[in-house]
C-alpha cells in the first residue's frame, strides 16, 4: 500500500457495521490521527448504528523517505502569521 487512499481501499474490503453486516463504503473512513508509525482511523456507519465509530490502527509503510512532514515550528510560525492578519490579502 503506498498511500492513505490504497490504506482505506483496503479497509473497506475488511472491516463492516456490528449491526447491519454492511462494509463500510471510503467516505465513512476517515483519518484521526497518527501515533509514532501508526495510522488512527475512524469508521461512522451512516446507518446511524450504535455503536456508530470504531477506532482502528494500522502500520503504515511510508516507500519515500523523502518525504517533508509540517514541523512543529512551521506550524508555529503559520499560527503567528494568521494571528498577525489584517484580513487586507493585497499586502500578503
Amino acid at each position: 500500500m503506498e498511500n492513505f487512499e490504497d490504506i482505506i481501499k483496503e479497509i473497506t474490503k475488511t472491516i463492516f457495521c456490528p449491526i447491519c453486516k454492511r462494509h463500510y463504503n471510503v467516505k465513512e473512513v476517515n483519518i484521526r490521527g497518527f501515533i509514532d508509525d501508526k495510522l488512527i482511523l475512524q469508521s461512522t456507519c451512516s446507518d446511524n448504528h450504535e455503536p456508530a465509530a470504531v477506532i482502528f490502527i494500522v502500520k503504515t509503510f511510508i516507500k519515500n523517505k523523502n518525504v517533508n512532514f509540517i514541523k512543529k515550528i512551521d506550524v508555529e510560525l503559520f499560527k503567528k502569521n494568521i494571528l498577525n492578519f489584517n484580513g487586507n490579502f493585497k499586502n500578503l
